[in-house]
């Protein structure tokens, strides 16, 4: 019986592929019975290519419908009945069908009555030997699986024909079973709305198969089927369009009973895959995952309709279609395949810094035992405290506490949001949760090691000299500001130079991935939280940064995302109160300093006096010498060495130096003028240390590059840069042993009579710690329990310029205590909670030798107090002398928790642990390996072929030569002339594949030329033998020797050509021109006769299909091919199109039909079924197959003049002019 086949094409916005794929459609074998072409809401000229085209009906859409909806507008329009034996060809403007299409899919339906639904073999639009689809199925969770993704097209998959789905695209299917299973479900817009029409069928009892024979070229604009782009929000929006419809399906597809359960876990399930997508670095899903489940969420009626339609339709269950179904096992295999084929596409490899072979090792383990020299007296100690440093909180509960909004400073009495650099003690006391305090010794063991080694491998992403990585590496150990920082006890400035080179790692790739952005997130967070003077330099460097982002500005974006939640409360706060800059200020002890000259910071060093060189002048006998001088010389040859490097290093290399190190540099001139906190009654300036690091690492930076510039002279420069900076840092060395800072390595702060006090009593014990100045003064500050911590150093005590009524009360009682015969302060005690007075001769922060003036307020200081009738001597501790307030102090006040905002302090922390858990997601390298789709070749608008006519659809249609049966399957393509071969086979080749066939043409060049020598070597041969024995049966020998090399060679060039490799030696020759790798000429374009590759027989890859119990009336689908008695194949038994006027259906929607030409032949022509074939005996012999391989390989074009009998068609079949050829 005929079948009749009404083909629907729809086009929105698609002029650009809608040509082509209307000629596609016009080369048809089996030409359709109808036409309809649905113009989509387009506002280009689709419209009026559409008009041009003698369809039967044109339907012209208001607004863009979905494709389901365009097919039941188009069905509504024509309002016939369905006949029997009725097929629908569902189309796209972007789905150019081959020339034998229709007719293999229909081959393939009227085999098997049973079969209700046939896709084709989706090949890609402009690589038509890459398999884009051919069915689909679902996973065990649900998830559509494309069986095949651009996968080359060696036949491997023609022996399946049972699946379990097939995309909308191409798809032919029953206009009788469309209409009793409702067409596509309308909540499936574009995604999966083929999938679940074909899950319909065979739930209905029909079956749903693959035609391999019937070739569709597909681009994936978007009108069915997700897009196929490069652009990530086009990415963003297919996956959320993914989870939408699987979520729908899950609901629709799920028993009655489990349905509420899937709706309940539609929101959980949303926020268990926002962690996930943030593991797997893929945030740009999380937007997307939350719109589907809240679009799914409140979607119930579609939901409704949906189950109602598949069980109206519902005949068998669903263990039916469970074979058809993937297996988890195959899926991870091909995920694993897929993962595997990305990362080789793309070239991912890591980079190798050969640590050990060029020198890393030895530096870094130089460094432990320098380290270990430095610091032995740590070995035993268990906390460090002097200077700036301070034990750690004795518990991890009080550590993390302190990161909270709430009571802060040592005696609990500030409150306000915690400083960052609180989280950072936190962090580390957790490192040894044991002992808290012993992280900081850690981090002093370590400082050395850990500074070597970041600077090795920042230098070598630089360079691969190993001289110039070693020079990064100690120059960065011995920078002056870690030496400086090391003995002042200043571990937020520490921690911030060994943060500095690793940051800079990760910014390097912050741009092209999701785990070096989250990295350098929680790098620069670090280095702020440590170094707050960098608030400014790092704000400038990112603005610039974001400026050359490209199209990585989503994932720059993300790297100040932890410092702005960690800073952000702290900014707003000090802006409520009217000083912001209280931000900028050190963290941690106010210790005071002498600021240095500019000149001073200009050589790197972060104090007065070059860290010591005025002493140690003094003390060799030379006090007059111009110290400054001197350490500017011994710094110069690295300076010299960054010079060297602006010159003659890439743009972008000293761009990054210069950069880094103007920014440092003008950071620590300005941080040199600001005073924003005080020690007593000395004020104490921003401290510039971390902004020299950054002033020093990019000098080291431009440096590493100066070093490359000296081949000769590297090692030299080197030893003597490192030498000299050795020299300048020698006070600084010497200073580690006997530091004004006292380093000590006792975890306690206070006497243990105050310890044992407030163990055993249980309430907060306040102590009174009394320091003698230099000065004469006297500084006083109150600690509780067992002393001071660091994590309990606050900034908030300088937020008010003004002091608080209870510093004052306590600076009244401190002069009382001072002056002897003051009256009694026993209310001054009791006010403030204090039981012990301590007088700080010998503990923190005081040098082994006080100050003569420190020394006589000492001495007047203990004689008041022991003149004291409030107090009572307890005598000399290791502390200093140790007071007792004689009178019974009641308990300190409990702290008045009512004045917090409790609701706010735990909201602000937890958002602040979840980003920052988020971003340690983030950075963790476990992201999935995405590959963005092949870049689609431009399309060009080529010149519109006659009204009426065929030219330039099928070249072969109108020319002299014969023309090619499309259908047979051994036909070979056999050009006419080696240069018409060459020139447009090959001109097409690399216009639609400019990257695989581009290699493929330099394989065939390589072996052309390895030929060619071949011969050049056997001529010689048999010259040089000719010439000595003067054998005249030399020749012959010299021409079969050529000729076997040239044979060998050519079926090496067929075999690259096909992308294979050598067919084994039993396997039989492939016929005509296969060894070329030429099949047939692909004419879905109208300018192009580029064929596709010819596969290789004995390949055999992929499944075999599932078996299927087929009805005892109906044939095997894999016998051998066969025509229908009963169909006339390459005919149309259709009437002709009924013509009516221009009318409208709908107020949206317009009918038309063009008038039919008069003088021209229609554009869909019933094509002759008995067209002539090509031989497919004729090939190539070696002549040819040379002088094709010369045209590939010479690099200056050869136009190749036809002969009278072999002449070179053109697009439009006629004979080329003088010219040379001319290619449509």
């Amino acid at each position: 019986m005929q079948s009749r086949v009404t083909a629907i094409v729809v086009a929105t916005n698609g002029a650009a592929r809608l040509e082509r794929t209307l000629a596609g459609l016009a080369g048809q074998t089996r030409q359709p019975d109808r036409v309809i072409l649905v113009d989509n809401g387009s506002t280009d000229e689709t419209a009026e290519i559409c008009a041009n085209t003698p369809a039967e009906r044109i339907i012209s859409t208001a607004e863009i419908l979905s494709f389901g909806e365009a097919i039941a507008t188009a069905l509504r329009v024509i309002a016939d009945e369905p006949v029997e034996g009725e097929w629908l060809w569902l189309l796209t403007q972007d789905s150019a069908p081959e020339p034998g299409a229709l007719e293999g899919i229909l081959n393939t339906v009227q085999k098997a009555p049973s079969v209700a639904i046939a896709g084709p073999k989706l090949t890609s639009w402009d690589r038509p030997d890459h398999i884009r689809e051919i069915g689909q199925t679902l996973t065990r969770l649900g998830a559509r699986w494309q069986l095949s993704t651009e996968e080359l097209d060696q036949e491997q998959r023609d022996t399946q024909q049972d699946t379990l789905a097939v995309g909308p695209v191409g798809m032919l299917v029953q206009r009788r079973v469309w209409d009793q299973l409702g067409g596509f479900d309308r909540a499936l817009t574009t995604h999966d709305d083929g999938l679940d029409l074909c899950v319909r069928a065979r739930l209905a009892g029909y079956r749903v198969v693959v035609s391999p024979e019937s070739h569709v070229h597909f681009a994936g604009d978007g009108v069915a089927g997700p897009r196929i782009s490069r652009k990530q929000s086009v990415a963003r929006r297919n996956h959320r369009n993914d989870r939408r419809a699987q979520l729908h399906r899950r609901l629709v597809y799920a028993p009655g009973w489990a349905v509420p359960l899937h709706w309940l876990s539609l929101l959980p399930l949303a926020l268990f895959r926002t962690f996930w997508y943030l593991i797997r670095e893929l945030p740009g899903r999380i937007p997307g995952e939350w719109a589907a489940a809240c679009s799914v969420l409140f979607s119930a009626g579609k939901v409704s309709a949906a189950r109602r339609a598949l069980a109206r339709a519902k005949t068998v269950g669903w263990d039916a279609i469970r074979p058809l179904r993937v297996n988890y096992g195959t899926v991870r295999t091909q995920r694993m395949i897929d993962r595997e084929a990305i990362l080789a596409r793309q070239g991912r490899a890591m980079h190798e810094p050969h640590f050990i072979a060029t020198g890393g090792l030895t530096i870094v383990m130089v460094s432990i035992v320098v380290s270990a020299v430095l610091f032995y007296s740590l070995f035993t100690a268990v906390a460090i405290s002097g200077g700036g440093a301070l034990p750690l909180s004795t518990s991890l509960g009080d550590l993390w506490e302190s990161t909270r909004y709430g009571f802060h400073g040592t005696d609990g009495a500030l409150i306000g949001p915690a400083h960052p650099f609180s989280f950072v003690l936190a962090l580390l006391g957790s490192l040894t949760f044991w002992q808290p305090s012993f992280s900081i010794v850690l981090l002093y063991l370590a400082a050395l090691p850990l500074a070597a080694m970041g600077a090795w491998l920042w230098a070598a992403r630089l360079t691969e000299r190993p001289v110039a990585r070693g020079v990064a590496a100690v120059a960065w150990m011995l920078s002056p500001t870690l030496l400086a920082s090391l003995g002042d006890g200043r571990i937020g400035a520490v921690i911030a130079h060994l943060l500095l080179p690793w940051l800079l790692l990760a910014l390097m790739g912050a741009k092209r991935s999701w785990s070096a952005a989250g990295t350098s997130s929680l790098l620069l967070a670090g280095v702020l939280a440590c170094a707050p003077s960098l608030l400014p330099a790092a704000i400038l460097l990112f603005l610039v940064g974001l400026a050359f982002s490209g199209k990585g500005v989503a994932r720059v974006l993300m790297v100040p995302v932890a410092s702005i939640v960690l800073y952000l409360p702290l900014v707003g706060f000090g802006f409520l109160h009217g000083n912001p800059l209280f931000a900028l200020i050190d963290p941690g002890v106010a210790d005071p300093f002498v600021a240095p000259t500019a000149r001073q910071l200009l050589v790197g060093f972060p104090t007065a006096g070059l860290a010591g060189w005025d002493t140690a002048l003094q003390t060799v006998g030379a006090p007059g010498w111009p110290y400054t001088l001197i350490v500017t010389c011994l710094v110069a040859p690295l300076g010299i060495l960054a010079l060297l490097g602006v010159v003659v290093s890439r743009i972008r290399h000293s761009a990054v130096g210069l950069l880094l190190a103007a920014t440092g540099l003008a950071s620590a001139l300005v941080a040199n003028h600001f005073v924003l906190s005080s020690a007593g009654l000395d004020p104490v300036g921003i401290w510039a240390g971390p902004s020299l690091s950054l002033y020093w690492l990019g000098l080291l930076t431009l440096a590493v590059a100066g070093i490359g510039a000296l081949p000769r002279l590297a090692e030299t420069v080197s030893v003597v840069s490192c030498l000299a900076l050795l020299l300048a840092v020698v006070p600084l060395i010497a200073g580690l042993f006997t530091s004004h800072a006292s380093l000590s390595s006792d975890e306690h702060t206070v006497p243990a009579v105050v310890r044992a006090a407030a163990q055993t009593s249980g309430e907060v014990v306040r102590t009174l710690v009394l320091t003698p100045q230099a000065d004469g003064g006297i500084r006083g500050e109150v600690v509780r329990d067992t002393g001071a911590t660091l994590d309990e150093q606050s900034t908030l005590l300088f937020l008010d310029e003004e002091l608080s009524a209870s510093e004052k009360e306590r600076a009244a009682l401190i002069g009382a205590l001072a002056s002897e015969g003051a009256a009694s302060q026993a209310d001054a005690f009791a006010d403030l909670g204090i039981s012990y007075v301590v007088v700080n001769t010998s503990g923190v922060g005081v040098d082994q030798v006080l100050d003569p003036r420190a020394s006589a307020s000492a001495a007047r200081l203990q004689s008041a107090l022991d003149n004291n009738d409030d107090l009572t001597t307890v005598g000399p501790t290791e502390f200093g002398d140790l007071w007792k307030v004689s009178t019974d102090v009641a308990a300190a006040p409990a702290a008045d928790t009512a004045v917090i905002p409790r609701l706010l302090s735990q909201a602000l922390w937890w958002v602040q642990i979840v980003i920052l858990l988020g971003m340690l997601l983030l950075a963790l390298p476990t992201g999935a390996v995405v590959e963005r789709p092949p870049k689609n070749a431009k399309t060009k608008r080529r010149p519109e072929p006659p009204v009426g006519g065929s030219a330039g659809l099928n070249p072969a249609a109108d020319s002299d030569t014969p023309a090619e049966d499309h259908t047979a399957p051994d036909t070979a393509h056999t050009p006419s002339s080696p240069g018409d071969s060459t020139g447009e086979s090959a001109s097409a080749a690399a216009e639609v594949e400019p990257e695989t066939e581009a290699a493929e043409v330099h394989a065939l060049a390589l072996t052309a030329r390895a030929v060619r020598r071949a011969e050049r070597a056997a001529r010689r041969a048999e010259k040089k033998a000719q010439k000595s024995r003067g054998d005249s049966a030399a020749a012959p020998v010299g021409a079969e020797t050529t000729a076997a090399v040239t044979g060998a060679a050519a079926v090496g060039v067929g075999m690259i050509a096909r992308g294979g490799s050598p067919a084994p030696e039993d396997s039989e020759p492939l016929p005509g021109n296969d060894d070329l790798g030429w099949d047939k000429p692909y004419t879905g374009d109208p300018a192009s006769t580029i064929g596709r590759p010819r596969r290789a027989s004995y390949i055999e890859t992929g499944t075999a299909p599932v078996p299927i119990q087929l009805p005892a009336d109906e044939p095997d689908p894999t016998a051998a091919d066969g025509a229908d008695p009963e169909v006339p194949q390459g005919t149309s038994a259709a009437p002709g199109p009924v013509r009516v006027t221009s009318h409208t259906v709908a107020p949206d929607i317009v009918v038309s039909v063009p008038p039919e030409p008069e003088d021209s032949a229609p554009v869909f022509p019933v094509q002759d079924a008995d067209r002539e074939a090509a031989d497919p005996d004729e090939s190539f012999d070696d002549a040819s197959l040379s002088a094709w391989e010369d045209t590939i390989v010479d690099d200056t074009p050869e136009v190749v003049e036809p002969d009278a009998e072999h002449p070179t068609p053109t697009s439009d079949g006629d004979t080329p002019t003088e010219e040379g050829p001319t290619h449509g």
